[in-house]
């Protein structure tokens, strides 16, 4: 159940897994796009190449206190302290504590199952918190769902294109 906190429904754990495949399924369309279409080869660059694609897939998104996931299900991030929406800069620091909170062991994302606000140890640190504007709106969890099964099969179609072209 969501938990209603300052007038603002704060986000239940389901939708912000499901925004979360969407990032990752909207990056990865983006990445099989460049090493398909550029023929770039990421072997000894990939780490860099990879973070710079993230935040660079992200930046549009990120400048209106979202991520392509959170947009689609109506998600939004709000500053702990003013109630009102982050900016670019935020949400580059709360995308960098997220890697780190889930590098130790996933612990910074188990929290949000477990604390009363859904905040994970990224949010605690950039005082955030993510908020459902569209609520009850169950429409947005087919298109997601389509969205995810649409950009899981460009990947996987791009794959196979890149194996049958080496």
């Amino acid at each position: 159940m969501d938990t209603d906190f300052s007038g603002f429904n704060i986000v239940n754990h389901r939708k912000r897994i499901l925004a979360a495949l969407l990032d990752i399924c909207f990056f990865m369309a983006i990445y099989f796009f460049f090493i398909y279409f550029f023929r770039i080869n990421f072997d000894k660059k990939i780490n860099i190449i990879d973070t710079v694609l993230f935040y660079l897939s992200q930046s549009y998104f990120f400048l209106g206190s979202t991520s392509f996931g959170k947009k689609i299900l109506g998600l939004y991030v709000i500053d702990s302290r003013t109630l009102i929406p982050v900016d670019f800069w935020t949400m580059i620091l709360r995308e960098i504590a997220k890697g780190i909170s889930i590098s130790i062991l996933l612990l910074g994302i188990v929290n949000i199952l477990i604390n009363r606000k859904k905040q994970g140890w990224h949010d605690l640190l950039n005082n955030t918190y993510v908020i459902d504007s569209k609520q009850n709106d169950i429409s947005c969890y087919w298109v997601s769902i389509f969205l995810i099964i649409t950009l899981t099969s460009i990947n996987y179609i791009l794959i196979n294109s890149l194996v049958l072209i080496n």
